[in-house]
């Protein structure tokens, strides 16, 4: 028997052999690991051992979809692409949706391909319903992105198909680059290096089929209720105008806006970089993702006496605060050219701006000079440089060459007085927030599978919490306060399994928990898409499926928890820099917090059932949530 939602299939992709594969995934599969990342979390810790190296032929790069995409269900439009990180050397992933690159993969019929091996020469795969075929990509080697695109629909005859393709930095190994799609990208962790080091340029998804539905009347049922939450919540109507993007402001005013390598929590300028003033200054049309009635996303047109005319899709909250406030700038226009400019090389601007902010640092105490640099002079602010180094990192050219390894390795390089000012977990870069003014998802940095990543806390009702709330769930009315600490590490365990739901089902995690007023309306979103989870597999009766999804979501952190085990962590690999751990933060409304990381950990590990000394999961934890290993 087969669960309604799925394709359930498997679709393997030999690239030594240009061969492929069908399999069926089974029904106790499903169950167990739910789709999207679960599914490729599963396939990693089972095929991609320790002994294997992240950019050898040998890595798998995975694609898994979740059992809500192709129903039209709200915001189910993401597909997480997973492999073993070139940057961190453990578990890599990256969700990446808004547009129809999952919905064209699954209707292609399949809900995972698996990649294994590595082409003869640069190519590209045509994925459909009925076929798959392997194409040459040689003069489509050093495209942008954006072009690729292009010429891929121009040769395959075909504007409506879905790409997901690499730029430069993906070919040249760049241990962050990143898979884009259209103007979205799959980010973090360097999945576009093991695409890059498998010589794929794209794959090109032309799908049509559709899942079937267990329950079509109920499914329809919801679909209403959902939109009529999302109208009953006021954070909705705030996130329409101007999206993500009022963080930049938020942040700011709480003392934890990332400003010049984390040194503060202020910027000054903040209303040069503010989204208000973006939004209302340069952009043009409002746009919205695949099944989704926020429309959250805006598209600007710059007219730059410097940069000349283009467009972008955006700019979203990262990209203001990386090109911005992290490296010290205040110009708008450049910040925006910056980020069309990586996105089109396909480069992780998170950690680009990760690695150039600690150089501007070390570069400002000293520590690094115009030498060491190709000549270059990298003051804060400096935007020109930094896309001069954007160029070097994406090619691999002079300085660049040692960049694009990361600002772990980078530091290695350069020596003892250099490593501090690297800011990462298990070597990927900070991004979002300076957590020693926001300690619950601070701490998630640590604790996260895949390095400094707050995505995995984004069911963030750290900061709407009441203090009733708090006493009853976590025990401590300490848990409201941003800058508290009693009552973290069950709050953070708490924020992480709900938000891997989403990372199961294929949603996004902004329209399900960010863009929400209140634990209130948290909890009935979530309960209203797991009751459409229910109608559409019938895998599950709708009043157990909420509690059935928060399981399967603590399974998948644990199972990732295990691959990262066997790689070697330990709990010190939890640790944050020295920096939030030691510094106080120097103004601002947190002035004088550090995060008491070790106290909140061993509160986290308690709740989670992991050994308190060296961060693995516990026997019965295991059997607890049925994870045998």
């Amino acid at each position: 028997m087969a669960f309604n939602g799925y394709m359930n299939k498997r679709l393997r992709i030999n690239l030594n052999k240009n061969s492929v594969q069908e399999e069926v995934i089974s029904e106790d599969f499903c169950r167990k690991f739910i789709g999207g990342k679960g599914f490729n979390a599963k396939i990693l810790l089972d095929e991609v051992g320790p002994r294997i190296k992240p950019l050898s032929e040998d890595n798998l790069l995975i694609f898994g979809t979740g059992p809500l995409i192709g129903v039209q269900v709200f915001s189910a439009n993401r597909l997480t692409i997973s492999a073993k990180s070139p940057l961190t050397d453990v578990t890599g992933n990256s969700s990446i949706g808004g547009g129809e690159l999952a919905v064209k993969m699954k209707g292609t019929g399949y809900d995972q391909i698996v990649i294994a091996g590595k082409a003869e020469n640069l190519v590209y795969l045509v994925i459909t319903g009925k076929n798959i075929e392997f194409r040459d990509a040689e003069h489509l080697r050093g495209k942008s992105t954006s072009e690729t695109m292009l010429l891929i629909k121009r040769e395959i005859d075909d504007i409506s198909a879905a790409i997901a393709c690499i730029g430069p930095a993906g070919e040249s190994l760049v241990r962050f680059a990143c898979i884009i799609t259209e103007d979205h990208a799959a980010g973090r962790t360097g999945m576009g290096a093991v695409m890059g080091s498998k010589n794929i340029k794209a794959i090109v998804f032309k799908g049509s089929k559709k899942p079937q539905v267990y329950d079509k009347k109920k499914l329809s049922a919801i679909k209403k209720d959902i939109l009529q939450e999302l109208n009953s919540d006021p954070a909705i109507e705030k996130a329409k105008k101007y999206g993500a993007t009022t963080a930049v402001e938020a942040l700011n005013s709480i003392g934890v806006l990332e400003v010049k390598n984390l040194q503060t929590g202020i910027f000054d300028e903040i209303e040069k970089i503010s989204g208000k003033m973006v939004r209302d200054n340069y952009g043009i049309k409002k746009r919205g993702c695949l099944y989704c009635p926020i429309g959250c996303r805006s598209l600007s047109l710059f007219h730059s006496k410097e940069f000349g005319s283009f467009v972008l899709g955006g700019p979203e909250f990262a990209s203001l605060q990386s090109f911005g406030s992290r490296i010290g700038n205040s110009n708008v226009e450049s910040i925006c050219f910056m980020t069309k400019l990586a996105n089109d090389y396909g480069l992780d601007f998170m950690s680009f701006c990760g690695v150039i902010s600690w150089l501007m640092e070390c570069y400002e105490k000293g520590f690094i000079t115009e030498k060491d640099i190709d000549g270059i002079s990298l003051n804060w602010g400096d935007y020109n440089k930094v896309i001069l180094l954007m160029e070097k990192i994406a090619f691999r050219r002079g300085i660049g060459d040692i960049l694009a390894e990361g600002s772990y390795r980078a530091s290695e390089k350069f020596g003892e007085k250099t490593r501090k000012y690297a800011l990462h977990v298990k070597k990927l870069e900070f991004e979002n927030f300076d957590p020693r003014g926001y300690k619950g998802r601070g701490t998630g940095f640590g604790v996260s599978a895949r390095g400094a990543d707050n995505c995995t806390t984004l069911c963030s009702i750290e900061s709407t919490l009441t203090e009733k709330q708090a006493e009853k769930l976590f025990g401590s009315k300490e848990a409201a306060k941003l800058t508290g600490v009693k009552g973290k590490g069950k709050l953070l365990k708490y924020m992480e399994d709900f938000t891997a739901v989403s990372e199961l089902l294929g949603l996004c995690r902004y329209a399900m928990y960010a863009f929400s007023s209140n634990l209130d309306h948290t909890i009935i979103r979530s309960k209203l898409l797991s009751k459409a989870f229910s109608y559409v597999t019938g895998m599950i009766p709708e009043d157990k499926s909420l509690d059935f999804l928060v399981e399967a979501g603590e399974r998948l952190i644990n199972l990732e928890r295990m691959y990262n085990i066997r790689e070697g962590l330990t709990r010190k690999d939890d640790l944050l820099p020295e920096r939030f751990r030691f510094e106080p933060l120097p103004e601002g409304p947190s002035k004088g917090s550090i995060i008491e990381e070790d106290q909140i950990l061993d509160e986290y590990y308690e709740e989670r059932g992991w050994d308190k000394e060296s961060g693995i999961p516990l026997d019965s934890t295991l059997k607890r949530i049925k994870l045998k290993i």
